[in-house]
């Protein structure tokens, strides 16, 4: 067979070793609030002020969203160029917004009721808790949404913790119930999708499942049973981990992060890709947005940053297939290529026929490439 004849098909199972170390810098002492993209938002306050800022982390530019030495901000989150807020100018909880490449400021919410926890997608639409309610607003059309809400004259179930990407809007339903099989409260995680209307129900199986986080079509939250993600779509459920406790994941992508007792981990789910970001125990949260990384050590924040694949050419060399790539920018060892013999699963006369070469790597599980013309 021509190596021209070739159209790569190739999965890297080879190329995948469990537990990548991605080295991270040290940004500044405090605490980021949210990430979107190359921009981080923190809130920073002090005994005669306080103020939101944002720092684009590619350009290194920083501004300052709003500044206030008269009244509390609270809470700061971002999706695209929009950050949202909890703000007290009024005298009570609001819930206010600014686009950081406009400079236009937004009332989103300012009912004479406490209105709290504001999220943002980066489709311009904000979530965020009010008594007894979970509710949304799209700023450019202006529309309005209750995503749930309960009878406030009764003291559960409570309404917690909206996340929410693009018109996907997942919350908490703290039910009151005990689990009995884990000693603590039951959570429920319910949604809606904002575009369709239609509610929906994530997990409800009278256990602890508190700590989420939503990307696209994905949830992945702590459970029992360790670290499930489920899409939203399909409806198809997987384990990410399960090999000790675990908290606080983030998602973005493809990319799950959380915290175990040993520090700061993640899982690329389609890939296989496995990583370690830090092995310290004084870690209290983590986020992600793309391959960027961010969390907490000891009042300091820190950014990793995931590194890509390699990328591979693949050759043929009389009766082996040889897997090349830059040693400087790869998760194997130093040494540049492998090689192995092919192993047709069909006929050579076909003209869709898949050769698979078997691969075993020092320190790694063994797998296999495929070339397919």
């Amino acid at each position: 067979m021509k190596q021209t004849a070739l159209a790569v098909a190739i999965s890297l199972l080879a190329c995948l070793v469990r537990g990548e170390t991605v080295e991270s810098i040290k940004l500044f002492d405090g605490k980021v609030s949210s990430i979107s993209g190359d921009t981080i938002v923190w809130l920073e306050s002090t005994d005669t002020y306080n103020r939101i800022l944002a720092k684009n982390l590619a350009t290194e530019q920083e501004q300052v969203v709003i500044w206030s030495d008269q009244f509390l901000l609270v809470a700061p989150s971002i999706g695209g160029d929009l950050v949202a807020w909890e703000d007290w100018r009024l005298g009570y909880g609001c819930i206010y917004a600014k686009n950081l490449a406009t400079g236009q400021e937004y009332q989103v919410a300012t009912n004479d009721w406490w209105q709290y926890n504001a999220v943002v997608s980066a489709n311009n639409v904000v979530a965020w808790l009010a008594p007894a309610k979970v509710l949304a607003k799209n700023l450019t059309t202006g529309q309005e949404y209750t995503v749930a809400s309960v009878n406030p004259s009764c003291y559960w179930p409570w309404l917690l913790n909206p996340k929410i990407s693009g018109d996907i809007v997942v919350f908490e339903e703290w039910t009151g119930e005990w689990t009995g099989v884990d000693g603590e409260q039951a959570v429920n995680l319910k949604g809606m999708n904002l575009a369709t209307g239609k509610s929906f129900v994530v997990v409800q199986d009278k256990r602890n499942n508190s700590g989420f986080a939503v990307d696209g079509q994905t949830v992945v939250w702590r459970c029992p049973r360790g670290l499930v993600a489920k899409n939203l779509a399909t409806g198809q459920e997987q384990v990410v981990y399960r090999e000790g406790s675990c908290a606080g994941p983030a998602i973005s992508g493809d990319t799950i992060v959380w915290l175990v007792n040993s520090g700061v981990i993640g899982k690329n789910i389609k890939a296989g890709r496995s990583f370690v970001f830090s092995s310290s125990h004084w870690v209290n949260y983590v986020l992600i947005s793309g391959d960027r990384v961010v969390f907490d050590d000891r009042g300091g924040m820190y950014l990793a940053v995931i590194p890509p694949l390699p990328t591979l050419k693949i050759e043929r060399s009389g009766d082996s297939v040889v897997l090349s790539w830059d040693s400087s920018n790869c998760i194997l060892e130093t040494k540049q290529s492998l090689s192995a013999p092919w192993q047709a699963v069909c006929s050579p006369s076909v003209s869709n026929c898949i050769y698979r070469a078997a691969l075993s790597l020092t320190n790694a599980p063994v797998g296999f490439f495929r070339l397919q013309r």
